[in-house]
């Protein structure tokens, strides 16, 4: 599944697709709007690429909202070869069993790195490192499973593919640092 390189950032694109995701009264509706998006928020960055997207493993064990892989000279190579990406697309914060699901999923399938799209964003106290928050420091602490959570203003405010890359490096960063989500 190729991205679709188009000229220039797709923020419009985005913008109508959080549009249609907030008057879809289902929650399939608001997923299939926040998954769109977080395609075409990734497929902007060069040598990225869509692997999969609402997809099943063989044995029907594990479902991926969106499989990437990101190529050697990508400005986000530093992040993984193979990333799995969650989109919640919720209207309260990501609770740490649904988060804990994740980081156990991101392991199952072998890979290192995940990134959560959650428009409302992930419960717990960044200083504290409590809640969903402490599942995420645990995780790279314990496993070195690197999870970076974006949230809706995250998303809107970017502008450009070099935004992207400057939020993943700094995403990054706070990982290697031990301070997951300031």
């Amino acid at each position: 599944m190729a991205c679709d390189k188009m000229a220039g950032f797709p923020h419009g694109r985005i913008r109508r697709a959080f549009a249609l995701g907030d008057a879809d009264a289902t929650a399939l509706g608001k997923g299939y709007a926040l998954e769109s998006i977080v395609r075409d928020f990734f497929c902007a960055v060069p040598g990225v690429e869509i692997l999969e997207q609402n997809a099943m493993d063989a044995d029907g064990s594990i479902e991926v909202d969106v499989l990437v892989y990101i190529a050697s000279g990508s400005p986000i190579q530093f992040l993984s070869e193979f990333v799995v990406i969650e989109a919640k697309n919720w209207a309260v914060p990501v609770g740490s069993q649904v988060v804990s699901g994740f980081v156990n999923k991101i392991q199952s399938m072998g890979l290192t790195t995940g990134i959560l799209v959650a428009t409302s964003g992930v419960t717990g106290n960044a200083e504290s490192r409590s809640r969903a928050r402490a599942v995420i420091a645990r995780a790279y602490d314990q496993h070195k499973i690197r999870l970076v959570v974006l949230d809706r203003a995250d998303i809107e405010a970017v502008r450009s593919s070099q935004d992207i890359t400057q939020m993943m490096r700094r995403a990054w960063g706070r990982l290697i640092m031990r301070n997951p989500l300031s």
